[in-house]
């Protein structure tokens, strides 16, 4: 009796995955042992989707010949350009000019190379200063920008820089610019920092993806990213437990993370179209009770 398992692999790594098959994998003969079968099965129940292995009855060498591997059929298949986009900052370089270092994946957990020229990324970087008079701590950005003509009243994404592709779906951006430089916002290096990435107009072997984002917190004078002040508005979490799904799709799409919110919507900042505060907190709330308002927000 056959066996026959489906997997997805990736197209960028089928050619690896043939290349390992053909030194024979690590793997035991499968010469019909029922333990030698049950391992390769399990071997290749870690492997990605896409991917198909077909295992024979005793005698069949249908990828001996190739592979050394008696029994076993490996049919590799392409592979469909992601479904989305997963980016993680792996760490944020703040102090001088800013290097920000960062890995792409597909929906698969595997890394997206070439995204350079065929994606647009953009940044914010904000410092949570510490509350006084009894107040909480805020976040501040360095990136603010003007409003319906009003000045610093607002705030933008930064994408001034250089973009380098390291390989296997690792990136490095070095902003153009000091942090203090970009809007005449003082740097404040012992205080607890998040830098937040978005990706849009992606295209993956030219297809187009759906854009996403991600948040990372760092203390520049030491590096550290625990045990550092936080200040959380909400959590990705808190939202799911009533609208039932982590996944959110804000401005267009590609904000999704609510803890990059707030590298724009915080305290002081206002849309000067109608004089709202798009502070994240107060925003939440109005939108939220906003049946209870005498003046509702308008979104």
């Amino acid at each position: 009796m056959r066996s026959k398992l489906k997997h997805e692999v990736p197209r960028l790594f089928g050619a690896v995955f043939m290349a390992i098959a053909a030194i024979g994998l690590m793997l035991p003969p499968i010469a019909g042992a029922a333990d030698d079968i049950d391992e390769i099965v399990e071997f290749f129940d870690t492997m990605p989707e896409n991917m198909f292995i077909q295992l024979a009855p005793d005698g069949w060498a249908g990828a001996d010949a190739n592979l050394n591997m008696a029994g076993v059929l490996v049919d590799f298949e392409p592979f469909p350009a992601p479904t989305r986009l997963v980016p993680v900052i792996t760490a944020a370089e703040l102090n001088g000019t800013p290097v920000i270092s960062f890995k792409v994946y597909n929906q698969f957990g595997l890394g997206v190379e070439n995204l350079a020229g065929n994606a647009a990324f953009s940044f914010t970087t904000s410092k949570l200063v510490p509350g006084t008079g009894g107040k909480t701590a805020f976040w501040s950005t360095y990136m603010v920008d003007d409003d319906e003509g009003v000045p610093d009243i607002s705030a933008t994404t930064y994408s001034r820089g250089t973009l380098e592709e390291l390989g296997g779906g690792d990136y490095r951006f070095t902003f153009q610019d000091p942090l203090s430089a970009i809007a005449g916002v003082a740097f404040e290096p012992t205080l607890t920092h998040r830098v937040t990435m978005e990706i849009r107009n992606a295209r993956v072997s030219g297809t187009a993806v759906p854009g996403s984002d991600t948040a990372f917190d760092v203390q520049p004078s030491t590096g550290a990213t625990t045990g550092i002040a936080q200040r959380e508005i909400v959590t990705q979490e808190t939202c799911a437990a009533c609208h039932g799904t982590t996944d959110f799709a804000f401005h267009g799409g590609a904000r999704q993370d609510v803890r990059a919110c707030v590298g724009c919507h915080q305290a002081g900042k206002i849309d000067a179209f109608d004089s709202n505060s798009i502070d994240f907190g107060v925003m939440l709330h109005k939108i939220h009770t906003g049946a209870n308002l005498n003046n509702p927000p308008l979104l």
